[in-house]
Protein backbone atom coordinates (compact mmCIF):
# COMPACT_ATOMS: atom_id res chain seq x y z
CA UNK A 1 0.00 0.00 0.00
CA UNK A 2 1.16 3.53 -0.79
CA UNK A 3 0.46 5.91 2.09
CA UNK A 4 0.94 9.68 2.13
CA UNK A 5 1.14 11.51 5.46
CA UNK A 6 0.37 15.24 5.14
CA UNK A 7 1.67 17.54 7.87
CA UNK A 8 2.25 21.30 8.31
CA UNK A 9 6.00 20.92 8.93
CA UNK A 10 8.44 18.06 9.29
CA UNK A 11 11.84 17.02 10.49
CA UNK A 12 14.50 18.23 10.55
CA UNK A 13 12.93 21.70 10.25
CA UNK A 14 10.54 21.19 13.16
CA UNK A 15 10.47 18.78 16.10
CA UNK A 16 7.22 18.47 18.03
CA UNK A 17 4.49 16.07 19.05
CA UNK A 18 2.81 15.87 15.64
CA UNK A 19 6.12 15.40 13.83
CA UNK A 20 7.05 12.65 16.30
CA UNK A 21 3.70 10.94 15.75
CA UNK A 22 4.00 11.01 11.95
CA UNK A 23 7.64 9.86 12.04
CA UNK A 24 6.95 6.86 14.25
CA UNK A 25 3.77 5.78 12.46
CA UNK A 26 5.56 6.07 9.12
CA UNK A 27 8.46 3.93 10.34
CA UNK A 28 6.08 1.17 11.41
CA UNK A 29 4.17 1.30 8.12
CA UNK A 30 7.47 0.96 6.24
CA UNK A 31 8.60 -1.93 8.46
CA UNK A 32 5.32 -3.64 7.55
CA UNK A 33 6.17 -3.39 3.85
CA UNK A 34 4.20 -0.27 2.91
CA UNK A 35 5.54 2.65 0.89
CA UNK A 36 5.30 5.93 2.82
CA UNK A 37 5.68 9.53 1.69
CA UNK A 38 5.45 12.69 3.80
CA UNK A 39 4.12 15.82 2.08
CA UNK A 40 4.43 19.20 3.79
CA UNK A 41 4.36 22.88 2.80
CA UNK A 42 7.49 24.96 3.29
CA UNK A 43 8.34 28.66 3.44
CA UNK A 44 11.88 27.75 2.34
CA UNK A 45 11.11 26.61 -1.19
CA UNK A 46 10.45 23.33 -3.00
CA UNK A 47 12.65 20.40 -2.15
CA UNK A 48 12.69 16.63 -1.74
CA UNK A 49 14.81 14.62 0.67
CA UNK A 50 15.00 11.41 2.68
CA UNK A 51 14.58 11.50 6.43
CA UNK A 52 15.37 8.18 8.11
CA UNK A 53 14.41 6.45 4.86
CA UNK A 54 11.10 8.32 4.50
CA UNK A 55 10.55 10.21 1.24
CA UNK A 56 9.70 13.83 2.10
CA UNK A 57 8.19 16.24 -0.43
CA UNK A 58 8.12 19.98 0.42
CA UNK A 59 6.27 22.56 -1.67
CA UNK A 60 6.35 26.36 -1.43
CA UNK A 61 3.91 28.58 0.43
CA UNK A 62 4.20 32.22 1.50
CA UNK A 63 5.51 32.91 4.97
CA UNK A 64 2.49 35.13 5.63
CA UNK A 65 -0.84 34.10 4.12
CA UNK A 66 -2.87 36.58 2.12
CA UNK A 67 -6.00 37.78 3.89
CA UNK A 68 -8.37 35.89 1.59
CA UNK A 69 -6.35 32.71 2.17
CA UNK A 70 -6.52 33.26 5.91
CA UNK A 71 -10.28 33.75 5.65
CA UNK A 72 -10.36 30.63 3.42
CA UNK A 73 -12.29 32.51 0.75
CA UNK A 74 -9.72 31.26 -1.77
CA UNK A 75 -7.55 28.17 -1.95
CA UNK A 76 -4.15 28.52 -0.24
CA UNK A 77 -1.01 28.99 -2.26
CA UNK A 78 0.67 25.72 -3.16
CA UNK A 79 -2.53 23.73 -3.71
CA UNK A 80 -1.71 22.98 -7.35
CA UNK A 81 1.81 21.86 -6.43
CA UNK A 82 0.33 19.68 -3.69
CA UNK A 83 -2.07 18.05 -6.16
CA UNK A 84 0.78 17.44 -8.64
CA UNK A 85 2.81 15.68 -5.91
CA UNK A 86 -0.16 13.47 -5.02
CA UNK A 87 -0.78 12.61 -8.69
CA UNK A 88 2.90 11.69 -9.11
CA UNK A 89 2.93 9.41 -6.04
CA UNK A 90 -0.46 7.79 -6.87
CA UNK A 91 -1.15 6.75 -3.25
CA UNK A 92 -3.88 4.45 -1.98
CA UNK A 93 -4.39 6.56 1.15
CA UNK A 94 -3.71 10.19 2.04
CA UNK A 95 -3.79 10.89 5.77
CA UNK A 96 -3.91 14.56 6.82
CA UNK A 97 -2.34 15.43 10.18
CA UNK A 98 -2.82 19.17 9.66
CA UNK A 99 -5.90 21.33 9.09
CA UNK A 100 -5.17 25.04 9.05
CA UNK A 101 -4.59 27.95 6.66
CA UNK A 102 -1.83 26.11 4.72
CA UNK A 103 -3.45 22.66 4.50
CA UNK A 104 -7.22 22.46 4.72
CA UNK A 105 -10.48 21.32 3.17
CA UNK A 106 -9.33 22.44 -0.31
CA UNK A 107 -6.55 19.83 -0.19
CA UNK A 108 -8.70 17.07 1.28
CA UNK A 109 -11.47 17.64 -1.28
CA UNK A 110 -8.96 17.67 -4.17
CA UNK A 111 -7.47 14.34 -3.05
CA UNK A 112 -10.88 12.71 -2.62
CA UNK A 113 -11.92 13.87 -6.10
CA UNK A 114 -8.94 11.90 -7.43
CA UNK A 115 -10.60 8.76 -6.05
CA UNK A 116 -8.12 8.32 -3.18
CA UNK A 117 -9.07 7.37 0.39
CA UNK A 118 -8.72 10.36 2.74
CA UNK A 119 -8.38 10.57 6.52
CA UNK A 120 -7.81 13.42 8.95
CA UNK A 121 -6.26 13.37 12.42
CA UNK A 122 -6.52 16.79 14.13
CA UNK A 123 -3.52 17.20 16.44
CA UNK A 124 -3.95 20.84 17.49
CA UNK A 125 -6.88 22.85 18.79
CA UNK A 126 -7.19 25.05 15.69
CA UNK A 127 -9.72 22.52 14.38
CA UNK A 128 -12.06 23.99 17.00
CA UNK A 129 -10.62 27.34 18.14
CA UNK A 130 -9.52 30.33 16.03
CA UNK A 131 -7.28 31.48 18.90
CA UNK A 132 -5.78 28.02 19.27
CA UNK A 133 -6.17 28.09 23.04
CA UNK A 134 -9.62 26.59 23.76
CA UNK A 135 -9.95 29.18 26.52
CA UNK A 136 -13.13 31.25 26.31
CA UNK A 137 -13.52 34.98 26.94
CA UNK A 138 -14.30 34.28 30.62
CA UNK A 139 -11.01 32.42 31.03
CA UNK A 140 -12.69 29.02 31.21
CA UNK A 141 -11.82 25.86 29.31
CA UNK A 142 -13.95 25.59 26.13
CA UNK A 143 -15.58 22.28 25.15
CA UNK A 144 -14.68 22.76 21.47
CA UNK A 145 -18.26 23.10 20.25
CA UNK A 146 -18.24 25.90 17.67
CA UNK A 147 -20.83 28.66 18.03
CA UNK A 148 -20.37 31.33 15.40
CA UNK A 149 -21.58 34.21 17.57
CA UNK A 150 -19.81 33.12 20.77
CA UNK A 151 -16.55 32.19 19.03
CA UNK A 152 -16.29 35.51 17.17
CA UNK A 153 -17.12 37.39 20.36
CA UNK A 154 -14.45 35.41 22.22
CA UNK A 155 -11.81 36.12 19.57
CA UNK A 156 -12.60 39.82 19.43
CA UNK A 157 -12.63 40.20 23.20
CA UNK A 158 -9.23 38.51 23.44
CA UNK A 159 -7.94 41.17 21.04
CA UNK A 160 -9.06 44.09 23.17
CA UNK A 161 -12.50 44.98 21.83
CA UNK A 162 -14.12 44.72 25.29
CA UNK A 163 -17.87 45.34 25.48
CA UNK A 164 -18.03 46.14 21.77
CA UNK A 165 -17.58 42.45 20.91
CA UNK A 166 -21.28 41.58 21.14
CA UNK A 167 -22.29 44.31 18.67
CA UNK A 168 -19.39 43.60 16.28
CA UNK A 169 -19.90 39.82 16.31
CA UNK A 170 -23.65 40.15 15.64
CA UNK A 171 -23.01 42.63 12.83
CA UNK A 172 -20.36 40.35 11.30
CA UNK A 173 -22.75 37.40 11.45
CA UNK A 174 -25.42 39.35 9.54
CA UNK A 175 -22.92 40.65 6.98
CA UNK A 176 -21.80 37.11 6.14
CA UNK A 177 -25.19 36.56 4.50
CA UNK A 178 -25.07 39.78 2.44
CA UNK A 179 -23.27 40.69 -0.78
CA UNK A 180 -19.58 39.74 -1.16
CA UNK A 181 -18.69 43.44 -1.39
CA UNK A 182 -18.84 43.44 2.42
CA UNK A 183 -16.08 40.79 2.61
CA UNK A 184 -13.26 43.19 3.43
CA UNK A 185 -15.30 44.73 6.27
CA UNK A 186 -15.99 41.45 8.03
CA UNK A 187 -13.55 40.40 10.77
CA UNK A 188 -11.48 37.35 9.74
CA UNK A 189 -12.68 35.31 12.75
CA UNK A 190 -16.24 35.52 11.42
CA UNK A 191 -15.12 33.90 8.18
CA UNK A 192 -13.06 31.32 10.06
CA UNK A 193 -15.99 30.24 12.19
CA UNK A 194 -18.41 30.12 9.25
CA UNK A 195 -15.88 28.19 7.21
CA UNK A 196 -15.16 25.87 10.12
CA UNK A 197 -18.86 25.04 10.43
CA UNK A 198 -18.94 24.40 6.67
CA UNK A 199 -15.81 22.24 6.99
CA UNK A 200 -17.41 20.01 9.59
CA UNK A 201 -20.18 19.28 7.09
CA UNK A 202 -17.63 18.81 4.29
CA UNK A 203 -15.66 16.30 6.38
CA UNK A 204 -18.67 14.00 6.29
CA UNK A 205 -18.54 14.18 2.48
CA UNK A 206 -14.84 14.28 1.65
CA UNK A 207 -13.14 12.30 4.45
CA UNK A 208 -13.42 8.54 4.74
CA UNK A 209 -12.71 8.94 8.45
CA UNK A 210 -11.73 11.52 11.06
CA UNK A 211 -9.42 10.05 13.68
CA UNK A 212 -9.82 11.27 17.27
CA UNK A 213 -6.77 10.75 19.49
CA UNK A 214 -8.74 10.95 22.75
CA UNK A 215 -12.36 10.69 23.95
CA UNK A 216 -12.80 14.44 24.44
CA UNK A 217 -11.79 15.10 20.81
CA UNK A 218 -14.23 12.44 19.66
CA UNK A 219 -17.02 14.10 21.67
CA UNK A 220 -16.16 17.58 20.37
CA UNK A 221 -16.09 16.43 16.75
CA UNK A 222 -19.44 14.67 17.09
CA UNK A 223 -20.84 17.71 18.88
CA UNK A 224 -19.89 19.77 15.81
CA UNK A 225 -21.78 17.43 13.50
CA UNK A 226 -18.91 15.25 12.25
CA UNK A 227 -20.33 11.75 11.89
CA UNK A 228 -17.43 9.67 10.57
CA UNK A 229 -15.31 9.88 13.74
CA UNK A 230 -13.11 6.95 14.79
CA UNK A 231 -11.37 6.85 18.17
CA UNK A 232 -7.73 5.71 17.89
CA UNK A 233 -5.99 6.58 21.14
CA UNK A 234 -2.46 7.96 21.18
CA UNK A 235 0.58 5.73 21.58
CA UNK A 236 4.32 6.15 22.08
CA UNK A 237 7.52 4.62 20.79
CA UNK A 238 8.49 1.28 22.32
CA UNK A 239 12.03 2.63 22.63
CA UNK A 240 10.76 4.92 25.39
CA UNK A 241 9.43 2.07 27.53
CA UNK A 242 11.59 1.74 30.64
CA UNK A 243 11.26 1.49 34.40
CA UNK A 244 12.43 4.53 36.34
CA UNK A 245 14.81 4.41 39.27
CA UNK A 246 12.70 4.43 42.44
CA UNK A 247 15.53 5.48 44.77
CA UNK A 248 14.85 8.64 46.75
CA UNK A 249 17.13 11.61 46.16
CA UNK A 250 19.84 11.48 48.87
CA UNK A 251 19.47 15.24 49.38
CA UNK A 252 15.73 14.94 49.82
CA UNK A 253 14.90 17.01 46.77
CA UNK A 254 11.73 16.51 44.76
CA UNK A 255 12.77 16.04 41.13
CA UNK A 256 10.30 17.30 38.53
CA UNK A 257 10.57 17.69 34.77
CA UNK A 258 8.78 19.76 32.15
CA UNK A 259 8.87 18.49 28.56
CA UNK A 260 7.49 20.55 25.70
CA UNK A 261 7.35 23.90 23.99
CA UNK A 262 7.77 27.18 25.87
CA UNK A 263 4.90 29.39 24.85
CA UNK A 264 1.83 31.06 26.37
CA UNK A 265 -0.66 28.21 26.14
CA UNK A 266 1.62 26.08 28.32
CA UNK A 267 1.07 28.64 31.12
CA UNK A 268 4.53 28.21 32.59
CA UNK A 269 3.98 31.31 34.72
CA UNK A 270 2.03 29.01 37.07
CA UNK A 271 5.09 26.82 37.50
CA UNK A 272 7.31 29.87 38.07
CA UNK A 273 4.90 31.32 40.64
CA UNK A 274 4.62 28.03 42.52
CA UNK A 275 8.37 27.43 42.71
CA UNK A 276 9.08 31.02 43.72
CA UNK A 277 6.67 30.72 46.65
CA UNK A 278 8.26 27.66 48.30
CA UNK A 279 11.70 26.60 49.48
CA UNK A 280 13.12 25.99 46.00
CA UNK A 281 16.22 24.39 47.47
CA UNK A 282 14.03 21.31 48.02
CA UNK A 283 13.13 21.02 44.32
CA UNK A 284 15.21 20.14 41.30
CA UNK A 285 13.57 21.16 38.01
CA UNK A 286 14.59 19.88 34.60
CA UNK A 287 13.36 21.71 31.50
CA UNK A 288 13.56 19.61 28.32
CA UNK A 289 12.05 22.18 26.01
CA UNK A 290 11.68 23.74 22.60
CA UNK A 291 12.01 27.54 22.66
CA UNK A 292 11.34 30.39 20.32
CA UNK A 293 13.49 33.49 20.49
CA UNK A 294 10.68 35.63 21.89
CA UNK A 295 10.03 37.66 25.01
CA UNK A 296 7.80 35.02 26.60
CA UNK A 297 10.45 32.29 26.35
CA UNK A 298 13.20 34.62 27.54
CA UNK A 299 11.14 35.74 30.53
CA UNK A 300 10.31 32.18 31.59
CA UNK A 301 13.95 31.17 31.29
CA UNK A 302 15.09 34.22 33.29
CA UNK A 303 12.68 33.43 36.12
CA UNK A 304 13.47 29.75 36.31
CA UNK A 305 17.24 30.10 36.04
CA UNK A 306 17.20 32.26 39.18
CA UNK A 307 16.16 29.16 41.13
CA UNK A 308 18.95 27.11 42.73
CA UNK A 309 18.51 23.73 41.01
CA UNK A 310 17.43 23.99 37.37
CA UNK A 311 18.67 21.94 34.41
CA UNK A 312 17.80 23.59 31.08
CA UNK A 313 17.99 21.48 27.90
CA UNK A 314 16.71 22.49 24.47
CA UNK A 315 15.81 20.27 21.50
CA UNK A 316 16.48 16.96 23.23
CA UNK A 317 16.55 14.06 20.70
CA UNK A 318 13.75 11.56 21.18
CA UNK A 319 16.20 8.71 21.78
CA UNK A 320 17.60 10.58 24.82
CA UNK A 321 14.33 11.93 26.21
CA UNK A 322 13.29 8.76 28.03
CA UNK A 323 16.51 8.62 30.05
CA UNK A 324 16.03 12.23 31.17
CA UNK A 325 12.38 11.67 32.12
CA UNK A 326 13.03 8.59 34.23
CA UNK A 327 15.61 10.42 36.34
CA UNK A 328 12.71 12.42 37.81
CA UNK A 329 9.92 11.80 40.30
CA UNK A 330 7.15 13.59 38.40
CA UNK A 331 6.42 15.14 35.04
CA UNK A 332 4.70 18.52 35.34
CA UNK A 333 2.24 20.16 32.93
CA UNK A 334 0.65 23.53 33.64
CA UNK A 335 -1.14 24.02 30.31
CA UNK A 336 -4.27 26.07 29.78
CA UNK A 337 -5.17 23.74 26.93
CA UNK A 338 -3.99 20.57 25.21
CA UNK A 339 -5.33 18.32 22.46
CA UNK A 340 -3.79 14.94 23.26
CA UNK A 341 -0.44 15.45 25.00
CA UNK A 342 1.99 12.74 23.96
CA UNK A 343 4.36 13.64 26.77
CA UNK A 344 2.02 12.12 29.39
CA UNK A 345 2.31 8.73 27.69
CA UNK A 346 6.08 9.18 27.41
CA UNK A 347 6.19 9.83 31.13
CA UNK A 348 4.05 6.77 31.91
CA UNK A 349 6.29 4.70 29.63
CA UNK A 350 9.10 5.50 32.05
CA UNK A 351 6.94 4.81 35.12
CA UNK A 352 6.91 8.48 36.08
CA UNK A 353 3.60 9.89 37.41
CA UNK A 354 2.27 13.29 36.35
CA UNK A 355 1.32 16.54 38.08
CA UNK A 356 -0.93 18.45 35.69
CA UNK A 357 -3.86 20.77 35.17
CA UNK A 358 -7.33 19.27 35.39
CA UNK A 359 -8.52 19.61 31.78
CA UNK A 360 -10.19 16.89 29.65
CA UNK A 361 -7.22 15.91 27.44
CA UNK A 362 -5.13 15.35 30.58
CA UNK A 363 -7.80 13.81 32.80
CA UNK A 364 -8.46 11.29 30.00
CA UNK A 365 -5.13 9.74 31.09
CA UNK A 366 -4.29 11.00 34.59
CA UNK A 367 -6.35 9.67 37.51
CA UNK A 368 -6.00 11.99 40.48
CA UNK A 369 -3.86 10.48 43.31
CA UNK A 370 -3.56 7.16 41.40
CA UNK A 371 -1.02 7.83 38.64
CA UNK A 372 -0.62 11.54 39.25
CA UNK A 373 -2.12 14.68 40.75
CA UNK A 374 -4.50 17.14 39.09
CA UNK A 375 -4.93 20.80 40.01
CA UNK A 376 -7.08 23.66 38.63
CA UNK A 377 -5.75 25.63 35.65
CA UNK A 378 -3.64 28.58 36.75
CA UNK A 379 -3.83 27.76 40.47
CA UNK A 380 -0.21 28.31 41.50
CA UNK A 381 -1.13 28.23 45.21
CA UNK A 382 -2.52 24.71 44.94
CA UNK A 383 0.43 23.62 42.83
CA UNK A 384 2.85 24.97 45.42
CA UNK A 385 0.95 23.09 48.15
CA UNK A 386 1.14 19.88 46.11
CA UNK A 387 4.91 20.29 45.79
CA UNK A 388 5.32 21.02 49.51
CA UNK A 389 3.24 17.94 50.41
CA UNK A 390 5.36 15.75 48.16
CA UNK A 391 8.58 17.17 49.64
CA UNK A 392 7.33 16.43 53.16
CA UNK A 393 6.09 12.98 52.20
CA UNK A 394 8.68 11.58 49.76
CA UNK A 395 7.16 8.08 49.92
CA UNK A 396 3.94 9.34 48.32
CA UNK A 397 5.49 9.04 44.88
CA UNK A 398 5.92 5.29 45.39
CA UNK A 399 2.17 4.76 45.61
CA UNK A 400 1.55 6.79 42.48
CA UNK A 401 4.31 4.99 40.59
CA UNK A 402 2.51 1.72 41.29
CA UNK A 403 -0.60 3.21 39.67
CA UNK A 404 1.19 4.00 36.41
CA UNK A 405 0.36 1.49 33.69
CA UNK A 406 2.33 0.98 30.45
CA UNK A 407 0.74 3.05 27.67
CA UNK A 408 -0.20 1.99 24.18
CA UNK A 409 2.57 2.00 21.63
CA UNK A 410 2.76 3.39 18.11
CA UNK A 411 2.60 -0.21 16.90
CA UNK A 412 -0.88 -0.45 18.42
CA UNK A 413 -1.86 2.81 16.71
CA UNK A 414 -0.41 1.80 13.34
CA UNK A 415 -2.15 -1.58 13.47
CA UNK A 416 -5.52 0.09 14.06
CA UNK A 417 -4.91 2.63 11.29
CA UNK A 418 -4.04 -0.10 8.77
CA UNK A 419 -7.27 -1.91 9.63
CA UNK A 420 -9.16 1.35 9.04
CA UNK A 421 -7.37 1.99 5.73
CA UNK A 422 -8.26 -1.49 4.54
CA UNK A 423 -11.89 -1.42 5.65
Amino acid sequence: MKIVQVIENFLPDSVGGTETYVLNISRIFMDSGHEVHVVAPSVNGDREYLFEGIKVHRYSIDKIAKKDEYKQIVAPKGLNQFIDIIKTIEPDVVHFNTFNRSVNIYHLKSVKQLGIKTFLTPHISGIFCAKGSLIDYCGQRCDGIVSKHDCVKCYLKSNGYGNRTILISRLAEKMLHLHHSFDKMIPSPAFLKQNRLDEYNDLNKWADGVIALSPWIENALRGNGVNNVILVRQGISESLMHSSDSNLDPLGRLKIIYVGRVYQIKNLETLCDALESIDADKVELTMACICNDDEYSRNIKRRLMKLPHVNWYENVPQNKLGKIIRQNDFLILTSFSEMSPLVILESFANNVPVIATDIPPISDNVENTKNGILFPVGDSLQLSQILVDLINNPNAKTAMKSGVKPPRTFKDVASELLQIYNS
